[in-house]
């Protein structure tokens, strides 16, 4: 009998590990399949919101009666210079323990809902004389501020994850799966770009917005899953 129940228990061990990994792999899916809408979005600094500064944005702002040239190669780096600047924050903030900061995917779910966000403003912006005209520069710096804060929370958590979440013997496949998504979404960012000058701009950004706020979807309604797997595999791995 006792033979019988360890037989048994190890078989219901078996089982749990089985199904733990194909759970693991529905996760990695799921990551890399929202991650062609980052990979789409993370595009448009160098495509459309470019054109925008170019086109339909001042050229000049006066701070403290200072004029200043802000030329479309400024807002171009303007982006990556937030994003260099936010940097320590979040090192800092990720280093803090879970419960203070917030579960990996739900920082997932903020850097979608960080990207939708970016995309509203354009859409305020485009609404308010940016469809035909020019606007204050100061909406295209709340974009880049959000989406370089999107970018922070999403390039390296979303690997990071899909990497720890990834059964041992399939992490290349994980990872290869990963830039597929990346593939994936510069395609459809150039699919989308032809639309540019056939939609106003407000529509365009409008269609950015949503698919960021599906993005963060399935996210939110799996996170808790998300967080019992992300702890399962941490355990794991620890023992």
């Amino acid at each position: 009998r006792r033979q019988s129940d360890g037989v048994d228990a190890h078989a219901a061990g078996d089982d749990l590990s089985t199904s733990s990994r194909h759970g693991n792999m529905a996760a990695v899916w799921l990551l890399c399949s929202v991650a062609v809408v980052f990979w789409l979005t993370a595009q448009q600094p160098g495509s459309s919101l470019a054109v925008f500064a170019a086109v339909n944005t001042e050229q000049r702002i006066a701070p403290l009666s200072y004029t200043l040239a802000l030329g479309p190669g400024l807002f171009a780096s303007l982006h990556g210079l937030m994003v260099i600047a936010l940097l320590p924050v979040f090192l800092y903030l990720h280093g803090l323990s879970p419960s203070r900061t917030g579960s990996t995917a739900g920082k997932l779910v903020w850097g979608y809902v960080a990207t939708a966000a970016a995309f509203a403003l354009m859409v305020a912006a485009s609404l308010r004389g940016g469809d035909a005209g020019r606007v204050s520069s100061v909406w295209l710096i709340g974009c880049y501020l959000l989406l370089s804060l999107a970018e922070i929370l999403l390039a390296p958590l979303g690997m990071s994850l899909v990497t720890r979440l990834a059964p041992q013997h399939k992490t290349a496949q994980a990872v290869g799966l990963w830039f597929a998504g990346s593939t994936v979404g510069n395609g459809l960012a150039a699919v989308l770009g032809l639309y540019w000058d056939r939609w106003p701009h407000h529509r365009y950004f409008v269609v950015l917005a949503l698919v960021s706020l599906a993005a963060a979807v399935p996210l939110l309604s799996r996170r808790r899953h998300l967080d019992w797997l992300t702890a399962l595999t941490v355990s794991a791995a620890s023992q």
